[in-house]
């Protein structure tokens, strides 16, 4: 699988990022056998009707969900429940053909949100970009996009990232071309949660997908010892410094993320005798953070990032693909490794890691004449 296999080639010529395989070792041994047991939406705040309307909204957040933090008020929460509760007032509001017409005040005024959104007008021209592309390719359906998937993960991720310029999330590393599509596969984990394996969510290689890179995960790895950092690059997350998007340390702290999610999954796997897959290991460590850890900033660090973001949005000439937020998962059971230390050091880690990982970019590389990005 391409993300795997270009992830895993970073994490071997990687400068600023180090795996360690005792941690991981150590972490699968802590668990005894077990994995946590995890809900998807147990807060309750997705649409889910059981048909293809849940698709289109599932389609219709994960092109929305990301860059939440220039606003303080403005949570994914805010964005899961808010299109939810559009649909329960009018189940019509994300059809392909009202998605192609939506502005910038409407999509606010559709959230019930007091004030502009952050990145308001590219988070309307995603939703006319979905309208357009499912009514051209896919009958103005998601379900007619999944549907085409045959049940397969990897199809869909490659159909959605294939088709929706705004879901593309790789880069250059090195010389070499990096793949994450991390919204991509959130799509189909979101599916996967939302029908309970079943129906539209279906998916005979569920296990072929990986993690999803985004700025908690790394956090807790780092936490446990799985992942380190450079003397340079620890200074830089600690101080709170910018790292540029798309920047070797970025890219870095990603990839290395991912592979070693998948080292960790495999040792899971075999502690406690069963097919683990990525999705439940990030649920996992996503939840594991999330829950220990607050994600506040101060104004001034959320002022400073926001004018650093829109700077270097219109500075872009390539196709964009933003990280979002995910939705959280509860954990029921305990686990025994410690979570976070606490300090200033590890709020300016989380101010990093808000700032670079929701800015993402996605460079103009022709896909391989495969079509395959696994």
């Amino acid at each position: 699988m391409e993300v795997r296999t270009s992830c895993r080639w970073v994490a071997d010529h990687a400068s600023y990022v180090n795996i360690d395989a005792k941690s991981i070792d150590k972490v699968a041994e802590e668990m005894n056998g077990s994995m946590p047991a995890v809900e998807w939406d147990f807060e309750r705040i997705h649409f889910c009707d059981g048909g293809p309307l849940t698709a289109q909204y599932m389609l219709v957040l994960d092109a929305l969900n990301f860059c939440f933090w220039p606003d303080e008020e403005l949570h994914y929460e805010h964005l899961a429940r808010g299109l939810r509760d559009a649909l329960f007032a009018d189940s019509k509001a994300f059809d392909a053909e009202r998605l192609q017409k939506y502005t910038g005040p409407e999509l606010r005024q559709l959230l019930k949100w007091p004030r502009r959104l952050p990145l308001e007008d590219e988070r309307a021209r995603l939703l006319r970009e979905l309208g357009f592309v499912l009514a051209k390719h896919f009958e103005g359906s998601a379900a007619k996009l999944v549907e085409k998937a045959n049940k397969s993960a990897i199809e869909l991720v490659e159909l959605v990232a294939g088709h929706f310029p705004g879901f593309r999330d790789h880069t250059v590393y090195k010389g070499k071309q990096v793949f994450i599509y991390k919204r991509a596969q959130i799509f189909v984990a979101d599916l996967w949660g939302a029908f309970k394996g079943k129906g539209l969510g279906e998916f005979n290689d569920i296990s072929s997908i990986t993690m999803f890179a985004d700025y908690v995960v790394p956090a807790v790895l780092r936490s446990w010892g799985i992942l380190s950092y450079s003397a340079c690059l620890a200074e830089k997350v600690d101080k709170s410094e910018t790292i540029v998007p798309g920047s070797e340390e970025e890219v870095e702290i990603r990839a290395c993320t991912i592979t070693a999610v998948e080292s960790l999954k495999e040792k899971l796997s075999k502690k406690c005798g069963q097919d683990v897959t990525s999705v439940q290991v990030d649920w996992w460590l996503w939840s594991s953070g999330i829950q220990n850890l607050e994600l506040a900033t101060d104004s001034a660090d959320l002022s400073r990032f926001s004018k650093l973001y829109e700077e270097w949005w219109q500075s872009l000439v390539v196709n964009i693909g933003l990280t979002p937020r995910r939705n959280t998962v509860s954990v029921k059971a305990q686990t025994k490794p410690a979570i976070f230390p606490t300090g200033r050091s590890l709020m300016a880690y989380n101010d990093y890691l808000v700032s670079s990982f929701e800015m993402r970019r996605s460079t103009c590389i022709l896909q391989p004449k495969t079509g395959k990005f696994w």
